[in-house]
């Protein structure tokens, strides 16, 4: 797809159709966002739609200081550049979110305040013998729900003046993807803390070593998850389990298990019958108990196990110009996850 091709798809088409063509109609329509109180900032028009993957894969191949340095006036560069630059925040942000991984329920742009999961019906669904002319018997609702109310968080996007009137636009890309990368990474964190929160610490919790984690605990997590009667198929833990379990040959030699992966990049798919997620090792990460003081690790079912909804998707606020308006510009999201089932299929392994 050339980028000409991009400008002329319905969902710019449209904002050029209510705006005008030239360049101002593209800035009075992120104007006219930031103002909006549901949006609240600028989100590109593709994140829903059906083009996006084309769109985004045609604006990979070009790096941000060729769009940002392309003509001025009237020329179509002015309608692309909000979208290049939302598209490298997205896949930064997307590279570091292991939430589609983890989350059995993703509730995106959700509408509402608060949004009820009712998963004691789930719990009831369960096939059985009737008799005809009859039908199976008629479930009736359970008051087990999860309230989720979602919370705006963000942080400044921290491009400068300098880095406009410099032409420094491979550093603006660079901060772009570190932004991206610590709201995707924030995202995970939510999750997996809030799993944590929400887990059956009566029944499900398994206590770890010192400063590690065993192959035994881990099977004894999944053990705790299949008494609930779940089947854990997840696992998340920081980037330090793995070489914990890599060295560990007092249960299964997982080092034999896993041969030419753990003699390169220490990644396994399926291990005990489990995906395998890594977080970043940080006191401020997903896997880490302040009120404990120490790291964990989670073994659980992803169908049951938590859910995430997204009020708002990642949205860039006071960003109201396509090439100077990043100046002063923050990036934004309302997310709210928790943990479902009373936690009954979430086991922690905490290390002591």
């Amino acid at each position: 797809m050339k980028l000409q091709e991009i400008v002329e798809l319905p969902e710019i088409k449209a904002i050029k159709d209510q705006y005008g063509p030239d360049k101002d109609g593209m800035e009075d329509f992120m104007k006219d966002m930031n103002k909006n109180p549901k949006v609240g900032g600028f989100v590109d028009p593709f994140v829903y739609s059906v083009h996006q993957g084309e769109v985004y894969d045609t604006l990979r191949k070009i790096p941000l200081r060729e769009i940002l340095g392309g003509g001025t006036g009237s020329d179509f560069m002015s309608y692309l550049i909000p979208t290049k630059i939302y598209q490298v925040l997205l896949d930064a942000a997307r590279d570091a979110d292991i939430s589609d991984d983890i989350v059995g329920l993703n509730i995106r742009d959700f509408e509402g305040g608060t949004i009820q999961v009712v998963w004691g019906l789930v719990d009831k669904m369960r096939p059985d013998w009737y008799q005809e002319p009859g039908g199976p018997a008629i479930v009736t609702e359970e008051v087990n729900r999860l309230s989720l109310t979602p919370k705006p968080f963000g942080m400044d996007l921290c491009i400068t003046e300098s880095m406009l009137e410099d032409s420094q636009f491979d550093l603006m890309e660079y901060h772009l993807k570190a932004a991206g990368a610590e709201m995707g990474a924030f995202v995970t964190r939510h999750v997996v803390q809030r799993m944590f929160a929400g887990y059956d610490s009566s029944n499900n919790a398994v206590a770890g070593s010192q400063d590690a984690i065993t192959v035994a605990q881990v099977m004894s997590a999944i053990n705790k998850v299949e008494n609930q009667g779940g089947a854990a198929d997840r696992f998340v833990g920081i980037s330090e389990h793995k070489y914990d379990l890599a060295t560990d040959t007092t249960t299964l030699n997982l080092a034999l298990q896993w041969k030419e992966a753990v003699a390169g990049k220490f990644q396994v798919d399926n291990f005990l019958g489990l995906g395998w997620l890594w977080t970043r090792k940080e006191t401020t990460g997903a896997c880490y108990s302040s009120a404990e003081t120490d790291y964990f690790a989670a073994v659980f079912e992803k169908a049951k196990g938590a859910a995430l909804a997204w009020k708002r998707p990642i949205t860039i606020k006071n960003y109201t110009a396509p090439r100077e308006g990043l100046v002063g510009a923050a990036v934004t999201a309302r997310i709210h996850a928790g943990a479902l089932h009373d936690g009954d299929f979430i086991s922690i392994i905490l290390e002591t």
